[in-house]
């Protein structure tokens, strides 16, 4: 069981703790809150004046004191007009404040969230689920709007009435008032029996549909696989029974949860006709006034389904309350560290990479164990070069650039930059130099211009609205040199929408595109061209006619390249090969040196020649 289920430590308790980590979420909007409040503690005192108005009423004596008597009369009726008004007004502002409320809150927790996921690291990412992040925020802003509207115009109007009522009602004689409180203590006990018992099954429903969206989410963006191997059957088996037993066990638990607020209906009603017996034979004594006893009786009733309601709205709060504090765990998970004690931005930046004894290892969390794939690397990335990393699957090659572009931090070792620790400079200003051409490109349901100029938009800081810096010519020639000139010719042009995941385009296509996006960033002013096998899916001679194209760009624009492939065509004219092979530097030289030492890249070409 997740911490999360602390529901089942104390009813109170857990609704103490979550509402202290609603009201951090509120921030912004407390003082709004806390008018909503005000109001509804106006308006429920003005809702228990009526009775007590009547209570006066009933008490008047008429007969020798005519005037006195109808004056008093009139007296009470003006009151309860002005208060009737008064009433209409506060309920008017309290509803129109507190939607507003609602609205604001609806709509700026998915902005909250959204952001905080994308200040998290990388880590996180790859170890949580997308689909179960996009419910968690989801659930979470819905109800968290639920729980506010809940808490602000039931349960505050709700225990408000309660609190004064019992107050007037001991006021007026304490000892129907004893008796009318006697049965709130049963009835406490057994509420908090219930949540002892329901508080894990809700937190365990909640899970569910996390893995139920977990489910529906990765059937839908795998839908080409699903339909190709004529899963579309089995997959929505798997998403049914997920919901069936989510289904299930909600029904359970709400069937259950009936028989104990059953429970409590039923003693709060047994104690009601208690405390009318005792309020009879106390007038029938003249113990107390007429008045009292119809005071009691009017809002008797009111008072116990009142407190019915309040019951059944505070196990609502409390079910929902699980869904706002995993999303509460969210938005408290640890940022990625951006600013160090001694965080420096370089005067120049100039492109040489050198890395001292670098180690890393992933760390798998639910396991408790580490897989290292770095072990003691040492290599230097020369600046205004082409340095290529070659070597076979799953030997650090991606590893190594994550390092690069601080997706990682090093477990040992240093990374520097022209000479300085990479952990010490300011990190968006070090990752604005970076250009990156990745194997699996993603590709945005927009079109193809906003595709390739996605890396050249900035925040406006006067207006705060969206503007691209890239020019009609720099966009055009960034095509030009991925070799996907093609795209003007698409229905719309290149404001042709591509499709989720670039699906409307081919896989060539596809890397083209995200090829143009680096490339335009380059022409921006990036020092840095990273490519991970950029060409994976391209023919031969789509490939040479690009890096024909990026020699060219190389002579107007400085900058150094980082290229990782398998396919050794792809790298034989940079500068400098690095060979990795067990976490460590096996080989360094360039084409033809490598070539005549006949080792592990030897092999490599050797092979790729045979199968060619």
């Amino acid at each position: 069981m997740s911490k999360l289920g602390g529901i089942a430590e104390s009813g109170a308790g857990y609704f103490a703790k979550s509402m202290r980590n609603l009201w951090s979420l509120l921030k912004g909007q407390r003082k709004a809150v806390l008018t909503v409040v005000f109001w509804i503690v106006v308006i429920r005192s003005i809702d228990l004046s009526f009775p007590f108005l009547f209570k006066l009423f009933v008490n008047l004596k008429p007969g020798t004191e005519v005037t006195y008597w109808s004056n008093a009369v009139i007296c009470l009726f003006w009151v309860m007009a002005g208060l009737t008004v008064v009433n209409i007004l506060f309920r008017f502002f309290k509803e129109v404040r507190a939607q507003k409320i609602l609205i604001f809150l609806e709509n700026h927790f998915p902005v909250i969230a959204h952001a905080k996921l994308l200040a998290l690291s990388l880590d996180y990412h790859n170890h949580n689920n997308t689909g179960a992040k996009i419910a968690r925020i989801d659930n979470g802003s819905k109800t968290l709007v639920n729980v506010v509207g809940d808490t602000m115009s039931a349960l505050v109007g709700q225990f408000m009435f309660l609190v004064l009522n019992i107050g007037l009602i001991l006021f007026m004689d304490w000892r129907l008032g004893l008796i009318f409180l006697l049965p709130f203590i049963p009835a406490g006990y057994i509420n908090y029996l219930s949540y002892v018992k329901f508080g894990p099954i809700w937190d365990k429903i909640q899970s569910k549909k996390e893995q139920a969206s977990d489910i529906f989410c990765q059937s839908i963006i795998g839908v080409f696989t699903v339909k190709i191997y004529g899963q579309e059957e089995v997959s929505n088996l798997e998403y049914a029974r997920m919901r069936g037993e989510i289904k299930d066990i909600d029904i359970k638990t709400i069937k259950r949860l009936q028989y104990y607020q059953s429970a409590v209906s039923g003693i709060l009603y047994l104690f009601f006709y208690v405390t009318l017996w005792f309020c009879f034979d106390f007038v029938l004594k003249s113990k107390v006034d007429l008045g009292t006893v119809v005071y009691i009786y009017s809002t008797g009733a009111t008072t116990f389904n009142t407190l019915s309601m309040f019951i059944y709205i505070y196990a609502r709060v409390l079910k929902n309350l699980v869904a706002v504090n995993r999303m509460k765990d969210l938005l408290d998970e640890p940022e990625e560290n951006l600013i160090g004690p001694d965080v420096t931005v370089p005067k120049e930046f100039h492109g040489r990479f050198d890395l001292e004894k670098v180690d890393f290892s992933y760390y798998n969390k639910e396991t408790g164990k580490s897989a290292a794939i770095l072990r003691g690397l040492d290599m230097t990335i020369e600046a205004g070069k082409t340095t290529a990393i070659a070597g076979a699957t799953g030997v650090g090659k991606t590893t190594l650039l994550n390092l690069l572009f601080r997706m990682y931090e090093p477990d040992g070792g240093l990374v520097r930059l022209d000479g300085t620790d990479i952990g010490r400079i300011d990190r968006p200003w070090y990752l604005s130099h970076f250009a990156v051409v990745l194997q699996n490109p993603f590709i945005f349901d927009r079109s193809i211009d906003d595709n390739i100029t996605f890396a050249c938009r900035y925040i406006d800081g006067w207006s705060r609205k969206i503007i691209c810096s890239a020019t009609k010519g720099e966009r055009d020639m960034a095509l030009r040199i991925a070799n996907i000139e093609e795209a003007k010719h698409f229905p719309d042009g290149i404001d042709t929408i591509v499709g989720e995941r670039g699906a409307r385009l081919s896989g060539g296509q596809r890397q083209r595109l995200e090829l143009a996006r680096a490339i335009l960033v380059i022409m921006k002013g990036a020092k840095v061209l990273v490519l991970d096998e950029p060409t994976s899916q391209l023919d031969p001679k789509t490939e040479e006619a690009i890096q024909i194209n990026l020699k060219i760009l190389r002579e107007r624009y400085f900058f150094t390249k980082i290229v990782v492939a398998h396919r050794l065509a792809t790298i034989r004219d940079a500068d400098t090969i690095y060979i990795l092979s067990g976490g460590k530097v096996a080989e360094k030289g360039t084409h033809s040196g490598l070539l005549s030492q006949k080792g592990l890249y030897y092999g490599m070409a050797k092979q790729q020649l045979s199968r060619e």
